[in-house]
């Protein structure tokens, strides 16, 4: 079904067409020019940059839009051709039928895994085992032993003599 053509745009659907293709900030000046769909497509380069303050890049992202937008309302669906179309349309019926397939296969599975794990109990998992390797050790020094109450300190060239 082909979409209304940009030459009957209300000022509204002008509006909503300038922020669909990300120029919404330009939708003041069309509303200050009561710009509607029978204007927006006599516009002009000129028109854009001068009256409206758009850039180059904006005339053509405009410009191209409009072409596009025209292209889907007469139908032509943005310019491609009926046997990419059909093509296309027999490709999406053949992945829906894949898809079918796959389904009815998961579900045989699932059914064919379920009637397994009813009729074998599932055996529990082996215990832990221990390392094969002991723990690996920390070496540490020994500690001193405690001094007795009231022995002298004794100090070694080690410990800095005074």
């Amino acid at each position: 079904m082909p979409s209304k053509s940009p030459s009957e745009y209300t000022q509204q659907e002008v509006a909503v067409w300038l922020n669909s293709i990300g120029l919404g900030s330009k939708i003041d000046g069309f509303k200050e020019n009561a710009i509607d769909g029978a204007m927006l497509v006599t516009l002009t380069p000129d028109d854009l940059t001068g009256d409206l303050g758009f850039s180059s890049l904006q005339v053509r992202k405009f410009q191209q839009s409009l072409e596009f937008a025209n292209s889907l309302a007469e139908g032509g669906g943005g310019g491609g051709d009926p046997e990419k179309l059909q093509a296309l349309e027999e490709e999406n019926q053949r992945l829906k039928q894949q898809i079918t397939d796959l389904k009815m296969k998961n579900k045989e599975l699932y059914e064919k895994l379920s009637s397994s794990t009813q009729s074998a109990p599932v055996p529990a998992p082996p215990p832990p085992q221990a390392y094969s390797h002991p723990p690996p050790q920390t070496h540490r020094a020994p500690a001193p032993a405690p001094r007795p109450a009231g022995a002298p300190v004794i100090r070694g060239a080690a410990g800095g003599a005074t």
